[in-house]
């Protein structure tokens, strides 16, 4: 078995590899990851330089990162590179890779009879390449998701080989409760996982000592234990450290409002459902076959666990929301799952109907196949994901050209941002998260999010702005070099201004008295260089530039 198994992972390495090299190719070849991956480098640079959690050097401590781990694990790469987005990148792939063969190890040994790399296990790769989403976010994205996706994948697939072979109990079981710490300090709904993972587990030992409710409690105590001590060391450092129990990402985006979040946490999956009519279409024929499966009270074990891990991953963004993001974010740690519920769902047909031959199961796993060739194609993936490379990769080369430009004043102005990764990454003055993700006081000042307010962006507080007053405020428009001004406008006097992303972000900003009083539309100009530099300028930071080196043009409202 040495060789069939070694052939199987050297095989697996080499299609993620390739997967990875097509996707990466296709978004335009990103190196730096997503805005949002740039805030955790923010993160990770600083506290690796002995600031501590902070987003400004000197500022107040704020977790405006989801991840812990994953924010410590960056941070020790900092300390072998000034650029380690290639380690984050190389992490993330093996991570994938050893995941995805774990996941073929199971896949063969349920559905293709002990055979190496059978038919279902190469459907469920060939799914993940022909269906976007899966590798942009777990490998290319530089963000956590592929530490959560192997953790989730992992977790699940523990519960598996305990019910395909549960010779090896104590080594799983000391697996299982590794994996359970790690959860804990990787995302917050690890909470939620936790108890799911730990509640299948109680089921599976209670069944294997035979109902003994004393012997499957002496068992799993330690796991339950571990479990609830990580979970409260890891609150009660947040509240020590930050001052609260949550991350600041978590009240920057989650409203109080419960039927608010349920609402857009539904719009959220319809919204991911619809964008593929192949993947609705699957998703209900699974949903309807293992409902009927499990109350004919027909289905094994193994596939009831399987059922409640995917039911979870829909049921998550009903309580926070869901996200802003394309191709469902949320959805993807554990799509390899729910595929391979799909390739069940097809398996019991041949079982339901007496079908001879497992060749009507391929046939459909072929058509399959080619009909996901066609979405991929006809779906618009670049377009969904490119931007957001591109948005880290402005907001860098921004914040460094902003650094060139006020070289000559004594101190950089603080910047007012609503994308707050690449721009902080790469500028050395003070950079004020508008949106809230890195800024407590924005955070926790609204906890019932605006409805009309965009996902993840409903947090912004004029009164906690005009309290932080950053120097220059940069909106859709503002923060802009210009080589030629002649045929510049305000985007504001656009008539189709007040349905921007811009205008409801900001909740009708742009109109205030107050703001307009205090702030200026002003093309500045730097002494022996060509371009404007576009912003909304405090009119006391105007008043203390160095008029040796720049001058200014207000722009008309």
């Amino acid at each position: 078995m040495k060789k069939p198994n070694l052939f199987r992972s050297v095989f697996i390495l080499c299609y993620v590899f390739i997967v990875t090299i097509i996707y990466w190719i296709g978004y335009g070849k990103p190196i730096i990851g997503i805005d949002d991956a740039n805030i955790y480098m923010v993160y990770m640079k600083n506290f690796a330089n002995g600031y501590g959690f902070v987003y400004n050097y000197g500022s107040e401590r704020v977790e405006g990162f989801t991840s812990l781990l994953w924010t410590l694990i960056g941070s020790f790469f900092y300390k072998f590179s000034a650029h380690p987005e290639l380690l984050l990148c190389l992490l993330s792939f093996i991570l994938i890779t050893y995941t995805l063969i774990q996941l073929a190890i199971v896949i063969d040994g349920y559905l293709g009879k002990g055979k190496v790399l059978s038919v279902p296990t190469l459907i469920v790769m060939a799914l993940l390449l022909f269906i976007p989403g899966y590798f942009e976010w777990t490998v290319l994205s530089l963000m956590e998701t592929g530490f959560w996706s192997s953790l989730l994948i992992l977790l699940t697939m523990n519960i598996c080989k305990w019910e395909l072979n549960n010779k090896r109990i104590m080594g799983l079981n000391i697996e299982f409760a590794l994996l359970i710490a790690l959860i804990v300090f990787t995302r917050p709904e690890s909470l939620l996982w936790g108890i799911i993972f730990i509640s299948i587990r109680t089921h599976q030992m209670f069944l294997q000592y035979e109902g003994s409710v004393a012997k499957t409690a002496q068992k799993i105590a330690p796991t339950v234990l571990l479990f609830i001590l990580s979970a409260l060391i890891l609150v009660k450092w947040r509240v020590h450290y930050f001052g609260f129990p949550y991350p600041n990402t978590y009240y920057a985006k989650v409203s109080d409002d419960k039927i608010s979040n349920i609402l857009n946490g539904f719009k959220y999956t319809l919204n991911y459902i619809l964008k593929d009519n192949l993947f609705l279409v699957l998703i209900v024929y699974v949903i309807a076959l293992l409902t009927g499966y499990i109350l004919n009270r027909k289905a094994e074990r193994f596939v009831i666990y399987l059922s409640i891990v995917a039911a979870t991953t829909f049921f998550i963004p009903f309580i926070t929301g869901g996200d802003h993001f394309a191709l469902g974010r949320f959805f993807q740690p554990t799509l390899p799952i729910l595929y391979f519920l799909i390739l069940i769902a097809f398996t019991k047909i041949h079982h339901e109907f007496s079908i001879s031959k497992l060749n009507y199961i391929y046939a459909a796993g072929i058509l399959l196949l080619a009909a996901t060739c066609c979405s991929f194609f006809l779906y618009k993936q670049k377009d969904l994901i490119t931007q957001e490379f591109r948005i880290a990769e402005h907001g860098r080369q921004f914040g460094e050209n902003l650094n060139v430009f006020f070289d000559k004043q004594v101190k950089m102005p603080s910047q007012g941002v609503i994308v707050a990764g690449g721009t902080a990454y790469g500028y050395k003055g003070i950079t004020i998260d508008l949106l809230g993700l890195n800024n407590v006081a924005m955070a926790h000042a609204d906890k019932i999010k605006s409805a009309k307010a965009i996902k993840d962006h409903a947090s912004f507080n004029r009164d906690v702005f005009f309290k932080q007053q950053p120097d220059l405020f940069e909106g859709r428009e503002g923060g802009t070099f210009l080589n030629d001004t002649t045929h510049f406008h305000l985007f504001e006097q656009d008539s189709t201004f007040e349905e921007s992303f811009e205008s409801i972000t900001f909740k009708g900003l742009y109109k205030d008295s107050v703001f307009k009083k205090m702030y200026v539309p002003v093309l500045i100009s730097k002494k022996g260089d060509a371009v404007f530099l576009f912003t909304y300028a405090n009119r006391e930071f105007l008043n203390s530039l160095n008029r040796s080196f720049y001058s200014y043009k207000e722009i008309e409202r």
